[in-house]
């Protein structure tokens, strides 16, 4: 599990993906544990864009939109959460 930073969207969390982008090589590695199926080439493709890669797990995988919605805020959720000012060093 990694530390990724978040913002607050009324009641819950959500992922910083501007944040996301930026460690996107880090961020990489935690989505294959996830979806095995992404090569480095998709990786690279989705060059750290939520939507992308919402739309290659649906490739990958077979899934509709909102199973990889789903599936994606799944992952979310069980990301340690930190502010953008605590990022713990690598």
């Amino acid at each position: 599990m990694r530390y990724y930073s978040v913002r607050a969207t009324g009641p819950e969390t959500e992922m910083n993906w501007e944040q996301m982008e930026v460690d996107w090589q880090r961020v990489g590695g935690d989505l294959r544990t996830r979806w095995s199926a992404l090569t480095d080439e998709d990786l690279e493709g989705i060059a750290g864009k939520r939507e992308r890669l919402l739309g290659r797990l649906r490739e990958i995988y077979g899934l509709t939109e909102k199973g990889a919605e789903a599936e994606l805020r799944d992952w979310e959720r069980h990301q340690e959460p930190i502010e953008l000012d605590r990022m713990p060093e690598s």
